[in-house]
């Protein structure tokens, strides 16, 4: 198991259940943005080799060609997102479909006519890492609230505190740290809530990740309008993701369908 398989772990947790649980109920489209950036502010910390060794890991793997923007539209069942923008495997240009009744996702690649079903079980080897973690998560509601782009949003804290399952024979570098802490801050609406669809994805995604505690986080953050993550494996860097715009939408069922003349291909993975 190579260090590829560590990091790809984390990407489960980070970009699995989280942005599922950003999605709206109602008839709404809105525009998301994320980045890995350099921190700032006071508390930033200074970075290290081996955080930049593993910033630059991250942007690789995730956001190769820089920030991605992702547009949401959902009828409140079924949601389909549009990336701006490389992030993992997903292509630039690639529309992921939530459908309402399914159990799981289905990305479309316009420029070749083709799909992919997206599982929401988690992939064997990285459930492996993630079942050794037995992480510590803390859930923290503030009581401090902020308007943004109209909703009343509560900046929610969320901790993860892991250890690092390093197996003999793992290709790792020198000074590996052996515990991955996430720190999360999220700015919260509660009158925003998730269709039934995703929510049934995100209750099934949680299962291959037992005791990251995903459910705390969706009951105390609905709906995420911002969240920074500074991850400790990658000190004086941080994620950030926001809401840059929101309306009302009326979308026709044939926006969540699979288009006529599609090829359904396997899976990509992860880095090629």
């Amino acid at each position: 198991m190579k260090l590829r398989t560590l990091v790809a772990a984390a990407l489960t947790v980070l970009v699995g259940a989280p942005l599922a649980a950003q999605t709206p109920a109602k008839g709404m489209t809105f525009t998301s943005r994320m980045e890995l950036a350099k921190a700032t502010g006071a508390d930033a910390g200074a970075s290290t080799d081996m955080g930049e060794m593993m910033a630059n890991m991250f942007k690789g793997m995730m956001f190769p060609n820089g920030p991605v923007e992702m547009e949401y539209v959902t009828d409140g069942e079924s949601v389909r997102t549009e990336l701006r923008g490389q992030m993992a495997m997903l292509k630039k240009g690639s529309i992921i479909l939530y459908q309402a009744g399914k159990t799981d996702g289905v990305v479309l690649d316009p420029a070749e006519k083709t799909y992919w079903v997206m599982k929401t079980t988690t992939p064997p080897e990285a459930a492996a890492v993630l079942a050794q973690m037995k992480p510590e998560v803390t859930v923290v509601p503030t009581g401090v609230f902020e308007t943004i782009l109209g909703h009343k949003a509560e900046k929610v804290n969320v901790t993860f505190r892991m250890a690092i399952p390093i197996p003999a024979g793992a290709e790792v570098p020198p000074n590996m740290p052996t515990e991955l802490v996430m720190n999360m801050e999220n700015w919260c609406a509660s009158d925003v809530k998730m269709p039934s669809s995703v929510m049934k994805l995100a209750g099934m995604a949680v299962q291959g990740m037992p005791g990251f505690s995903m459910e705390d986080m969706v009951k105390a953050c609905p709906f995420s309008l911002r969240m920074r993550m500074r991850m400790s494996m990658m000190p004086g860097w941080e994620m950030l993701t926001a809401v840059t715009k929101q309306g009302e939408a009326s979308p026709t069922a044939d926006l969540f369908k699979i288009p006529e003349g599609y090829k359904e291909v396997p899976m990509p993975k992860i880095g090629g």
